[in-house]
């Protein structure tokens, strides 16, 4: 009797934790290519001399260099990314590197089903790539997306103060509502901020993980010229019950 308890205990938490076995399994090799593939791309950029675009497709879980997608994500892990504006583009993202070693900027951030996860972040000025927890604040500063070379300390105290707003923005929600977000606000020193998102383009086969497309735009005064700031990633739409 007791023998048959034993075993009919094992075969009801075995299965259990197996998948998270699996899941882990699937969550540290994930990390480990796009880790290998962001240094990669980086030393692609500076041995060739030609800037080199990493580019991952949330919605696809797919990622490679330039178009040429041929890296393979498990369709359990959820994936988001922040990228600089200008290199947004249809259901994909990508962050780009320099012959100097700089690079565009921005994160992949990789969640586990389970819970947890990681973000895999890549500072603007060095290209470094680093690892830190996906609720952290971001507070690299992608002056390529805020439009060029920094004029003066004036400037480059406004253009901070603008990328740390959309940060902040887009911070604001970890899933979309059901009704999306449509909100914008102006803070007291000037500078004004949307936060929008749409449906991405593409599906996925868990409804759970439809993703949508979230904007954080900030608008702002630079002596005679207006300014915007704009961060994208992809967020999972909250189809929890109320």
């Amino acid at each position: 009797m007791v023998v048959l308890a034993v075993v009919a205990l094992l075969l009801t938490t075995a299965p259990p934790l197996l998948s998270r076995a699996m899941e882990t399994m699937e969550y540290r090799a994930a990390v480990r290519h796009l880790l290998a593939g962001l240094k990669g791309a980086r030393q692609t950029a500076i041995e060739t001399g030609a800037s080199v675009a990493f580019t991952v497709a949330p919605t696809e879980h797919r990622f490679g260099i330039g178009e040429q997608l041929t890296g393979e994500l498990p369709s359990r892990l959820i994936l988001r990314l922040v990228v600089a504006d200008a290199e947004v583009g249809r259901d994909r993202g990508a962050i780009r590197f320099y012959p100097d070693g700089s690079a565009t900027g921005g994160s992949i951030e990789i969640l586990r089903p389970s819970g947890g996860g990681v973000r895999l972040r890549v500072d603007w000025l060095l290209g470094r790539v680093s690892q830190e927890a996906p609720g952290a604040l971001a507070l690299g500063i992608l002056y390529q997306a805020v439009g060029g070379s920094v004029r003066g300390v004036a400037g480059a105290a406004r253009d901070t103060r603008a990328v740390l707003l959309a940060q902040s923005v887009l911070a604001l929600y970890d899933r979309v509502p059901p009704q999306g977000l449509g909100e914008s606000g102006t803070t007291q020193d000037g500078f004004a901020w949307q936060l929008s998102s749409s449906p991405a383009a593409g599906s996925v086969e868990n409804p759970q993980w439809e993703l949508h497309e979230v904007v954080a735009r900030v608008h702002w005064q630079d002596r005679d010229r207006e300014r915007e700031f704009a961060l994208i990633t992809l967020l999972p739409v909250d189809v929890r019950a109320p």
